[in-house]
């Protein structure tokens, strides 16, 4: 079967009501995957959840919590408020950034793996909402799937590697690492964390739509 594939974003954003409520700064996006065959059936085989922040007022630690602990976790970690710009270990690889689009998870069907179509998602979700903003800086933490919910998951290991994925987690991370580098993106200091600035253009490869099943 011969695939067509595309991504459909859609973004939130939160009415600031009260102290507690979602602020208007912080947007939350989300994506869907699909793919149209040759006889022109659709079907849903990816999805993608990211928040876009703006960080250059004084009280982004305080609404990134009232969001989530993932977020505040992600800006408390990177972002130094007192001087309005991300920790050195940033500063150093991507100077002069203000906003944060935190990409929080990607999944991608089995059967439709192999395409490079998470890294087609990635860019495409890059170049609608981190060029958009001026400043904007990408971060994500990469984590194979059979490691997902833990190395010490021996059900999840095993599942994975009956499809030919590594049972060994540095070789995993290692290469996930390099496979999201094609992107652009780098690892921030020693953390697991990697990052991207919109200064950057996304590659050409990114928009190829097709491909066929294996």
């Amino acid at each position: 079967m011969h695939y067509c594939y595309e991504a459909v974003f859609s973004q939130s954003v939160g009415l600031l009501e009260s102290r507690d409520a979602d602020s208007p700064n912080v947007r939350e996006i989300t994506g869907e995957v699909w793919a149209r065959g040759s006889d022109d059936t659709r079907i849903r085989v990816g999805a993608l959840q990211a928040i876009q922040m703006d960080l250059w007022y004084g009280s982004a630690l305080l609404e990134a919590d009232a969001h989530s602990q993932d977020l505040a976790e992600v800006v408390s970690a990177f972002w130094n408020p007192a001087k309005l710009r991300f920790v050195p270990a940033i500063e150093n690889l991507f100077p002069d950034q203000s906003a944060l689009l935190y990409l929080q998870l990607l999944q991608i069907e089995d059967a439709h793996r192999g395409r490079d179509l998470g890294l087609a998602t990635i860019a495409a979700c890059l170049e609608r909402f981190g060029n958009s903003n001026a400043g904007t800086l990408a971060i994500l933490k990469p984590c194979p799937l059979q490691f997902a919910e833990g190395p010490l998951d021996e059900a999840l290991v095993a599942k994975y590697a009956a499809r030919g994925f590594t049972t060994e987690s540095k070789r995993a991370f290692a290469s996930l690492t390099k496979h999201w580098a094609r992107l652009g993106f780098r690892r921030i200091a020693k953390t697991d964390f990697w990052a991207w600035s919109c200064d950057q253009a996304t590659p050409d490869w990114s928009r190829k739509p097709c491909g066929k099943r294996a």
